[in-house]
């Protein structure tokens, strides 16, 4: 039949033109996913194929978890589909009883100090405090202070005699007494104990004289 074999022509003619050639194991076909299965994919009218979607290995032994809290217990993490573990959050040991707990107040530049054994007080970081200087002032001849750090005038004994009393009592009475006079009198200190000394000024003929003096007091 002459009009079947021009349209089976006719249809070669169109197939070649649209694909090429008469080669029905070369057509171009889609990429198909297969949601049911996933890590699968396929093509129209063909095969599927399933590839590892883990990791670079087939090991699921070896895949990445996320830390996770264990918010109902403190102190316990783990990982995502694993398991957990107990840190030691207390201290450098487990006994509750012995924590270091810091005193209250530290104020106007004080620092903590320690005495070794855990235990913490609030000291004063001044320089005058931290300084070997204890006390230090200038002493006017009717024994008013001029002015003075760390001690106060008690009174002018009698001519020549001063009695410098600390502010705050020494430990003890060994610290170190420095005394000067702008006329080069003679000058002595006694009656040194915790709470403070005297000064006596002898003047060029020995007898005690009302004389101006500085005085310095070192304590290591």
């Amino acid at each position: 039949n002459t009009g079947n074999i021009v349209a089976n022509n006719t249809l070669i003619t169109n197939h070649i033109a649209a694909d090429g050639d008469l080669d029905a194991t070369n057509e171009i076909q889609a990429l198909l996913t297969a949601p049911s299965q996933p890590g699968q994919i396929g093509i129209t009218n063909g095969n599927s194929i399933t590839i590892n979607v883990d990791d670079a290995d087939a090991d699921p032994t070896n895949e990445i978890q996320l830390l996770i809290p264990g918010n109902t217990q403190p102190g316990v993490i783990g990982i995502t589909g694993g398991n957990t573990t107990t840190l030691n959050v207390n201290d450098a040991d487990a006994d509750p009883t012995n924590e270091i707990e810091l005193p209250t107040g530290g104020n106007n530049g004080q620092v903590l100090s320690t005495d070794g054994n855990g235990n913490y007080t609030w000291v004063d970081n001044s320089s005058a405090s931290s300084s070997p200087i204890k006390a230090f002032g200038k002493v006017n001849a009717d024994g008013t202070p001029a002015k003075i750090f760390g001690a106060s005038i008690g009174q002018r004994v009698q001519p020549g005699l001063y009695a410098i009393q600390f502010t705050t009592p020494r430990s003890n009475g060994d610290y170190i007494i420095q005394l000067t006079n702008i006329q080069g009198k003679t000058m002595t200190y006694g009656l040194q104990d915790a709470n403070g000394f005297t000064v006596l000024i002898l003047g060029n003929n020995g007898k005690a004289e009302d004389t101006e003096f500085m005085f310095t007091v070192i304590d290591l």
